[in-house]
């Protein structure tokens, strides 16, 4: 027993304190339900199932290892494109739809979780591409062309490949192919990337004045952005230093990546999740929807709980293969 705890290294601090600060979030939350209206109170009940679904099936894909967290964020993608397609190409048929869908969750995460190189990440565009211009050419059909085909490559580079990019980030060499650290990765990219939303939320809803985009997201303001993007970067730093991960390279010996950089990564995530956030609003509010689906009670649609993710998981990748 102790072994197998010793193997998954730093998995096991991450997954305590994950369940730990959601235990104690369920507990604020109920105290809270008293005061509330019955269909308030019933939608937060609703909401704080969901989330405990969303935490206990990340934190069990973890433990079980990279291929496990890649197929749940595949099915995420493919569900969070699926939303997309139906908001904006309601008359493409569902048959088409989810053969075309699962081409591109083949063409993004089987790379993605068999794979550990970058070459694979630019060659799914181009796969996708393809799928989609040589078919509408062989129809000789060219109304809607770049509606069409817009469309469809907007929502596959964005919600595919880019989630496919947190895949990516545990299949990258280590030395001594430390799985644990590319996992723990992972869970600090996931954990970093909702914090930020719950902590720009929180910062907004208590001090929030000034609105950036009112039009698009009108609960957005700018002491929420700065109050998440401090946090977030705070945080970034007190988890490397207690978790002290290695840098995601090839070397035969590796110190821990500084904290000053950790922090900066924490930084980028809380910028680059603002803007997978308000893109996704954009969406929404052009095709005149609240939310991208019912299928998450209390939350939306998965391509609500994605927004952020699809930003951050590429970005983060980036950064920490270029800062480390």
């Amino acid at each position: 027993m102790s072994q197998w705890l010793s193997e998954l290294g730093p998995i096991v601090p991450i997954t305590f304190g994950v369940l730990a600060s959601m235990a104690l979030g369920t507990v604020v939350r109920l105290a809270t339900l008293g005061s509330l209206e019955p269909p308030k109170r019933r939608d937060r009940l609703a909401s704080l199932r969901t989330w405990w679904l969303i935490v206990l099936t990340i934190v069990a894909a973890a433990w079980i290892g990279p291929l496990a967290i890649g197929i749940v964020l595949a099915i995420a993608a493919a569900v969070a494109l699926d939303e997309f397609l139906k908001l904006t190409m309601p008359e493409f048929r569902p048959r088409i739809r989810r053969g075309w869908i699962a081409w591109v969750i083949a063409v993004t995460f089987g790379p993605a979780c068999l794979v550990p190189s970058s070459d694979f990440r630019a060659v799914a565009p181009l796969l996708i591409v393809a799928s989609l211009v040589v078919p509408h050419l062989l129809s000789d059909s060219p109304q809607r062309y770049l509606d069409h085909v817009g469309h469809a490559m907007w929502g596959a580079i964005v919600l595919a490949w880019g989630i496919a990019h947190a895949a990516w980030l545990t299949t990258r060499p280590l030395p001594a192919d430390d799985v644990a650290t590319r996992i723990a990765w992972f869970l600090v990219l996931i954990l970093l990337t909702e914090g930020n939303d719950i902590f720009q939320a929180l910062v907004g809803r208590s001090i929030g004045r000034h609105k950036i985009l009112p039009r698009v997201s009108p609960h957005k303001t700018w002491e929420g952005f700065l109050g998440g993007l401090v946090l977030t970067t705070l945080v970034a730093g007190a988890m490397q230093f207690g978790l002290r991960l290695e840098p995601l390279a090839d070397l035969e010996r590796s110190a821990p990546v500084p904290i000053s950089t950790a922090m900066l990564l924490g930084a980028m995530i809380a910028v680059s999740g603002f803007v997978g956030d308000l893109n996704i609003s954009c969406v929404k509010r052009d095709v005149g929807v609240k939310d991208g689906s019912d299928l998450l009670p209390g939350i939306g649609g998965m391509v609500d709980r994605v927004d952020s993710l699809s930003f951050t998981a590429p970005v983060f990748l980036l950064g920490l293969s270029l800062l480390t």
